[in-house]
């Protein structure tokens, strides 16, 4: 979802969106609308989060890519712009405004881009190589009258997608370098130094990736955890309600990341699922230290039928829970031949997840992050669902 987010706001940022990067959130990750802000920046999020979606989809497919291809993705980009643009050559001809060479002629289009299929269609060479060669002669052709630089990055996309890539981010701040290597390159025939651009952009999304995926994601989280806690109550003395204020807060915005997912998939009919957390203040960790108190709901529908769980901040008689306190998940009944989740203990940066076994003893597993279990949460959530129904 962060990459996701970061692509459609750059690639539309390098275009002239107004969209910031939590408005392009708002819009691509809520379905929401933004107020004061051009209609046609909103539906350009919207558009080009579907076709990324699509994309990836693509991407992850073995055929070979084809002409056809960059036209449907132009489809998707341009949907709703203009019914007489998405998906069509230009009819007339045009240029790239600032850039010195010139852009073929409309006759000469429908010819060009057969040769950018073929190409397409083989890949013999390196995989990020052969993306910035699509990118740039796609470009070089500008085959529609709008949308074709969002297109030709999500072509580019395709192609590092089809050998085993992730998305890689070309972001707004090197939109001089991007404009100016490419008028180069349309102007020379020599494409090393977009080349090398695209290159960086690749390794520094790969980097991106390894950091998010290794330490140093545990040791960002634990930052961003400590300054949520700061941000949600800066003038509170307790560090203990400053400790659960951050935990929840962040276990809370995981879960909404796997609700958003979730949604993605499910087909609207089949279903609806959201989290909604409530405020930690002084009075509530009161009344958790004397007995309970919700902290998290999901609720939603599945096959028509409403469904609520929740976790709950309260006292457990547990000798290494931090303060006593630990978070409490609403478990539905197991058969007997099955564990189930119910307590979070804080861990350090992350979590301590204990099991009722079914024998009727407990289990625990530590050093679980919060990604991980806001997936467990979710399951028991959704099992509760199907026993309900």
């Amino acid at each position: 979802m962060w990459f996701r987010t970061q692509h459609v706001f750059h690639s539309n940022a390098i275009e002239g969106s107004t969209l910031t990067l939590y408005e392009t959130q708002v819009v691509i990750g809520d379905g929401l609308t933004v107020g004061g802000k051009p209609l046609r920046d909103v539906l350009a999020a919207r558009n080009l989060a579907h076709a990324l979606d699509w994309v990836e989809d693509l991407g992850r497919g073995d055929g070979p890519i084809s002409e056809r291809n960059i036209r449907e993705i132009h489809g998707l980009v341009m949907q709703g712009e203009d019914e007489s643009l998405p998906g069509r050559y230009k009819t007339e001809n045009n240029r790239v405004a600032g850039a010195v060479f010139r852009t073929p002629t409309s006759l000469q289009t429908p010819s060009l881009m057969e040769a950018l299929g073929r190409y397409l269609a083989v890949l013999e060479t390196d995989a990020i190589v052969s993306s910035a060669v699509a990118h740039a002669w796609m470009v070089g052709i500008h085959p529609f009258r709008d949308g074709n630089g969002r297109t030709a990055r999500l072509l580019a996309n395709l192609v590092l997608i089809r050998k085993g890539y992730p998305v890689a981010l070309l972001t707004e701040d090197r939109r001089p370098d991007y404009y100016a290597t490419l008028d180069r390159a349309h102007c020379t025939g020599d494409l090393t130094d977009f080349i090398a651009l695209w290159c960086d952009c690749v390794d520094k999304t790969l980097q991106e990736h390894e950091r998010l995926g290794g330490a140093l994601e545990a040791r960002e989280r634990e930052v961003e955890y400590m300054a949520s806690a700061v941000n949600l109550s800066h003038a509170a003395n307790d560090a203990v309600l400053l400790k659960w204020q951050g935990a929840i807060a962040a276990l809370a915005g995981e879960l909404r990341l796997v609700a958003q997912s979730l949604n993605a998939r499910i087909h609207p009919d089949a279903g609806r699922v959201s989290v909604k957390d409530g405020s930690v203040t002084a009075s509530s960790m009161a009344q958790a230290r004397n007995g309970m108190t919700p902290v998290i709901e999901l609720s939603g529908q599945l096959q028509g039928r409403p469904f609520a769980s929740h976790v709950s901040l309260g006292t457990t008689d547990a000798i290494d829970a931090p303060e006593g306190m630990a978070l409490h998940v609403d478990s539905p009944p197991r058969p007997a031949s099955r564990k189930r989740l119910i307590r979070l203990h804080l861990d350090g940066p992350r979590l301590k997840l204990v099991w009722h076994q079914p024998d009727g003893s407990e289990s625990e597993e530590s050093g679980k992050t919060f990604t991980e279990a806001a997936t467990f949460i979710f399951r028991e959530a959704f099992d509760r669902a199907a026993g309900d129904s």
